[in-house]
């Protein structure tokens, strides 16, 4: 059995465990893994297939989504966080080349009414990446082969904009970067 610490000195905190491996800690069929390339949260899941990521770095994501639901006639932007303002939610990312977007939502917006999401780069729409969900849709993905770069230090965030009469959804993305 493992036994987790949970200390604080000079601002920080910090948790240790005495457990050997810590995957073991998790369900069998989740696994957090810190390997690979990318620098953000990663998931490893045996019980879905379309979504593996393999140790080795061979795809990198950055994903995240609204913990609340987001109500029609609304703009939120999604990246570290949802906040109604770009600048509280975006990430800073080192030089990658974003290549495609997945975005889900709980619930189809309704008859006559839409989610857009729209890929930001240091506060600035990127047309390329434009993701529209349309009456009974609840999900969408755009790619382009050649990508939108980002320099180290550049910010990204998904904007979310919901028409005035769009069901309340919980919001959900990926974004696949090289």
């Amino acid at each position: 059995m493992s036994e987790s610490v949970l200390s604080q000195t000079s601002g920080s905190i910090s948790v240790s465990t005495s457990a050997d491996d810590l995957s073991t800690l998790l369900p069998d069929d989740l696994k957090l893994s810190q390997t690979g390339e990318s620098y953000y949260s990663r998931l490893d899941s045996i019980s879905a297939p379309d979504f593996t990521i393999g140790a080795s770095g061979d795809r990198k994501l950055i994903f995240g989504g609204s913990v609340f639901p987001v109500t029609g006639g609304q703009t939120v932007y999604m990246g570290s966080s949802v906040d109604p303002t770009e600048a509280n939610a975006r990430i800073s990312l080192i030089q990658c080349t974003v290549k495609q977007i997945q975005v889900s939502s709980s619930v189809a917006p309704g008859t006559g009414e839409s989610f857009t999401y729209t890929l930001m780069k240091n506060g600035t729409a990127d047309s390329t990446f434009v993701v529209t969900a349309e009456n009974s849709n609840q999900s969408g993905s755009i790619s382009d082969s050649t990508g939108l770069a980002f320099s180290n230090g550049d910010f990204i965030s998904l904007r979310l904009v919901t028409s005035s009469g769009a069901s309340s959804a919980h919001h959900s993305f990926s974004i696949k970067i090289d």
